[in-house]
């Protein structure tokens, strides 16, 4: 009888510590909030990423996600009318995007390893807006009025990013009380060739 309880609890103890040794992977469902600019324009961007393949060196994920600005004033430097002629107006701007990207990390053991980001999204565009040029001394040049339009688009996708650092024991900057993980991205989506969200 002592044999199979030996055994058992050795096994078990076996178990437990090469699971404690291995590193911990990624979820692969990620959600994230955050603000969201374009132009002269900010908001809020919601997005979620789903890992395909989850590998050391090479990662394909799928991206959807959405941005909403609300309608804010906005105002900038225009030389149709002169030097010093203004553009103010309001705009309100949304799209939704659903992309296929690919992460490489080159240093994937490094206790900082910052990764490249590569791929392609469709994006569907909605905006709005209506405003005035103005002369130099704040006289009416021209009204644009109010408008909206809509517009699709494939785009290329790129961006660096920089995942949790993986430390052994809590630091004073680190705490051991919250589970999330904390990865910092950032992408540049081109829309046009040399054109940037």
């Amino acid at each position: 009888m002592r044999s199979p309880l030996l055994l058992f609890a050795v096994a078990s103890l076996t178990v437990s510590a090469l699971t404690a040794q291995q590193s911990p992977k990624p979820a692969p469902l990620v959600l994230a909030i955050g603000p969201a600019w374009s132009a002269q324009l900010t908001g809020l961007q919601l997005r979620a990423e789903y890992s395909l393949i989850r590998d050391r060196w090479l990662n394909l994920r799928v991206d959807a996600g959405g941005r909403w600005t609300p309608t804010q004033g906005l105002s900038r430097p225009s030389v149709l009318y002169g030097d010093g002629s203004r553009f103010e107006g309001m705009a309100q701007a949304a799209d939704v995007h659903l992309g296929l990207a690919t992460i490489l990390s080159p240093l994937s053991r490094a206790p900082v390893s910052p990764y490249l980001v590569a791929g392609v999204a469709a994006v569907q565009s909605w905006s709005s807006g209506r405003g005035a040029y103005r002369y130099t001394d704040g006289s009416l040049a021209q009204a644009v009025p109010s408008s909206s339009w809509t517009r699709g688009a494939s785009v290329v996708v790129t961006g660096v990013g920089r995942p949790p650092c993986r430390r052994r024991r809590p630091t004073p900057v680190t705490t051991t009380k919250s589970p999330r993980v904390q990865e910092l991205e950032g992408t540049a989506w081109a829309r046009e060739p040399s054109a940037y969200r």
